[in-house]
């Protein structure tokens, strides 16, 4: 992309929130990297560059443990700086991968899973404070957590008709309305309800699984992990799309 910073042998390391609102940056090249940054000799860039985004927010604003709460991608997220966050008192929450501190038998077990089977399922493991989970999505990946734990969290639902050949497995069945009755007026019946009783069968069939209105009726349920995460992490998509409307940061082409 032409607007992206890298293009221009630069990147900024943004600290966001999720109304695009920028609190604090990093910038880093190829020749200079990261200069601004503090001293972090036991720690990774990617790590380092985190710690010291979240350091100046406690600085800036001062709030009472626990408070504030990251949302990293896979190229940050490790298990090392979740655990020094939440020493910090910063709680955190994004997708990690391999290499990130995600225990072998999660990663096994992310590796197995498929959309058409195992659709919302998930296998957790906590290490010291930080929550490991391995789910499946639209694929089957992996995250890290010290703010959520789905073994006590309470499942909502949403339409599984917003996911095509999602597994039911976990799903469940909602009541749906009868057939509409003919146009011309008549006296009310007393015979089958207007609604279906709810019912879950724990196997439905691949046949109801592919028919469209059958999806309709089936509700799937929510990783709350990942609701927060993809709901949060547009912090600094926001802030481009909020920069591109100024006219220093729009590019202009001229023609004769």
């Amino acid at each position: 992309m032409n607007s992206k910073a890298a293009g221009q042998g630069y990147k900024i390391y943004s600290l966001c929130c999720p109304n695009g609102y920028m609190i604090d940056f990093r910038f880093t090249s190829k020749t200079e990297k990261i200069a601004e940054l503090g001293s972090y000799p036991q720690w990774s860039d990617s790590e380092a560059v985190v710690l010291d985004l979240a350091k100046s927010l406690l600085q800036r604003f001062p709030r009472p443990k626990p408070f504030y709460v990251l949302h990293l991608d896979n190229f940050f997220t490790t298990h090392a700086l979740y655990s020094e966050l939440y020493r910090l008192g910063i709680g955190a929450n994004g997708t990690a991968k391999a290499g990130s501190g995600i225990p072998k038998e999660l990663a096994y077990l992310r590796d197995t899973m498929t959309k058409e089977k195992d659709y919302r399922e998930w296998f957790n493991y906590v290490i010291g404070n930080v929550n490991c989970i391995a789910f499946c999505d639209m694929a089957s990946k992996s995250m890290m957590t010290t703010v959520h734990d789905p073994t006590v969290e309470e499942y909502t639902f949403f339409s599984a008709a917003k996911r095509p050949n999602a597994s039911f497995k976990y799903g469940k069945q909602i009541s749906a309305p009868s057939a509409p009755s003919s146009s011309t007026p008549s006296a009310p019946s007393s015979s089958t309800p207007s609604t279906l009783s709810p019912s879950a069968p724990s196997a439905p069939s691949m046949q109801a699984e592919n028919d469209t209105s059958n999806r309709q009726m089936w509700l799937l349920r929510t990783l709350y992990a990942l609701a927060d995460y993809n709901q949060n992490m547009s912090g600094a998509d926001n802030h481009a799309r909020l920069n591109s409307l100024y006219s220093t940061a729009q590019h202009y082409h001229r023609r004769n």
